[in-house]
This record gives C-alpha cells, sequence and structure tokens, in this order.
C-alpha cells in the first residue's frame, strides 16, 4: 500500500498535496469510518489537475493529518 502513496514515497510534496485539495469541490469530498478502525473518520478527496483524476485518504490525529493515499 505504501507504494500507492506517493507523498510517502516522496514523488509528491507537502505542497502540492495542499494545491490538490484547495482544488477539491464539495462534490470531491466524503467522509466514512476507516476500514481498519472504524472509531476514526476517514476524509476521501477526488480533486482533478489538469484533466487527471486524484484520490487522497486522511485521517486526523488531533491537528496533523495523517495521508494514508496519495495517487494519480
Amino acid at each position: 500500500m505504501e507504494s500507492k502513496n506517493l507523498l510517502a514515497v516522496g514523488e509528491v510534496t507537502e505542497e502540492f498535496v495542499v494545491d490538490l485539495l484547495r482544488r477539491c469541490r464539495g462534490d470531491q469530498y466524503r467522509s466514512s469510518p476507516y476500514h481498519h478502525d472504524p472509531s476514526v473518520l476517514c476524509h476521501q478527496f477526488t480533486p482533478e489537475l489538469h484533466g487527471a483524476p486524484w484520490y487522497l485518504k486522511a485521517y486526523f490525529l488531533s491537528a496533523k493529518a495523517v495521508f494514508i493515499s496519495v495517487h494519480g
């Protein structure tokens, strides 16, 4: 799974991920319980950049986000 996470392997930067999140429209966001731990809310974003779809999934630990999937 780690190889699918472009942020974790250094293929994209934190700044790039922030830019993707800023591109999200309301209909490009949803949340649901995280399948590994249903007590944790998992946030899913599906923005587009230059016509290409991206998928980001994260959960929050206090004020920090943990991105578990970032791929295009």
